[in-house]
């Protein structure tokens, strides 16, 4: 029987609870394994959150999920304006687009690669003792990825997947997994595992894979920051809910949502928004 990747995803990061969320999230095909079908009726119990640009991609009806419209680019400001952070990330994003994102470059001219961008992203709406998993072209993380003291840090495990895509594409890719902790010790380590979907014995490699990354990820449980969070699912997920409204609308509006500019009345009655944001009128 066929071990899907998605499934195996969840098994690495362990049976964490809390919210879980894909920038570029597609058809949410590697949010589904963390739906919880006993609260699919409830749209209080959402605990997926996604993001995707192509409406058409977008599931219409899945229960427990819940992934929004946008452009992640223009997105993020407003993320980090209302200080949204999630308990676990699950990536795999776009390959070789380039975005103009200020708040990653510090530069209103420099563009940033689209799987180093998301990633980056991740890492800093990752909750402190949250963790994630990302799939990147190697290319990229031998390059821009790995070279990223903000990322690597928090590494503990990369996976080389081999023959991830064919044959519908030959491009080689690795998964990394990685904790968001304090424990700073081991910046320069990580455990390098691999599987070949490619041969027979395909998911008896991806399933020791699996026992592997959960093996290296409990090394972190034993610091009293895992696992811990001042900020409960439903708070967390209406800071993302606000911020995506108030995408809604400046789009409508053709307003830009960039970092610096204020909220709308709209986004302030989801409520969650920090106090040290202004609240204008849009």
């Amino acid at each position: 029987m066929f071990v899907s990747l998605p499934v195996t995803l969840r098994r690495c990061l362990g049976q964490q609870s809390g919210l879980v969320v894909d920038l570029t999230a597609g058809a949410g095909n590697l949010l589904l394994p963390w739906l919880d079908t006993q609260d699919s009726t409830d749209p209080n119990k959402i605990r997926a959150l996604g993001v995707e640009l192509d409406k058409e991609n977008i599931p219409k009806s899945t229960p427990s999920l819940n992934v929004v419209n946008a452009n992640l680019a223009e997105l993020f400001p407003l993320l980090l304006q209302v200080e949204f952070h999630a308990d676990v990330f699950v990536l795999n994003p776009p390959f070789t687009l380039f975005w103009n994102i200020p708040e990653l470059t510090n530069s209103e001219d420099k563009a940033i690669e689209s799987q180093l961008a998301t990633v980056k992203m991740a890492i800093a709406m990752t909750k402190q003792g949250g963790q994630g998993a990302f799939l990147v072209a190697k290319s990229a993380w031998q390059k821009s990825i790995s070279q990223d003291p903000e990322i690597a840090q928090y590494v503990h495990s990369r996976v080389e997947a081999k023959n991830l895509f064919r044959p519908y594409a030959d491009v080689e890719c690795v998964i990394c997994f990685y904790v968001k902790t304090y424990k700073r010790g081991r910046e320069s380590h990580y455990e390098d595992i691999s599987f070949d979907l490619g041969t027979p014995d395909a998911n008896e490699q991806l399933v020791a894979a699996a026992r592997q990354v959960k093996s290296e990820r409990q090394y972190y449980s034993m610091y009293p920051e895992i696992w811990s969070s001042d900020e409960t699912m439903d708070e967390q997920r209406d800071r993302f809910m606000a911020a995506a409204a108030e995408y809604k609308v400046r789009k409508r509006a053709k307003q830009p949502a960039v970092a610096g500019t204020t909220l709308s009345t709209r986004a302030l009655a989801l409520r969650c928004i920090s106090p040290t944001i202004s609240v204008t009128r849009c």
